[in-house]
């Protein structure tokens, strides 16, 4: 994650981790209202922050889908002037993007 924010900034996303079929389709789980998406928080000061890496809750040999969110958020401090958020996979992976408005 980047700002140009002088100081200190941070935001929270969300991961859900889908398992794929052998053909790259989403596997149907069945989900209750018990069923929580990995909640993180990453910190950036003076523009910069450690790279977070993430791994899937359990092992699937055809690999998942993560549906990265944002969720509408205040700004941390008063100067905030954003952040960036860059997305890298892993080799062989795919990265399409879906925005939606919250």
């Amino acid at each position: 994650m980047q700002s140009v924010t002088l100081g200190t900034d941070d935001i929270d996303y969300e991961l859900d981790w889908l398992p794929l079929d052998k053909d790259g389709n989403v596997v149907p789980v069945w989900r209750n209202n018990d069923h929580k998406v990995e909640k993180n928080e990453i910190g950036v000061f003076m523009g910069q922050s450690k790279p977070s890496k993430h791994q899937p809750p359990f092992d699937n040999p055809n690999g998942f889908m993560v549906k990265l969110r944002i969720p509408p958020q205040r700004a941390r401090n008063e100067n905030s002037l954003g952040v960036h958020l860059d997305v890298f996979t892993s080799k062989g992976g795919e990265l399409k993007s879906n925005p939606t408005n919250e």
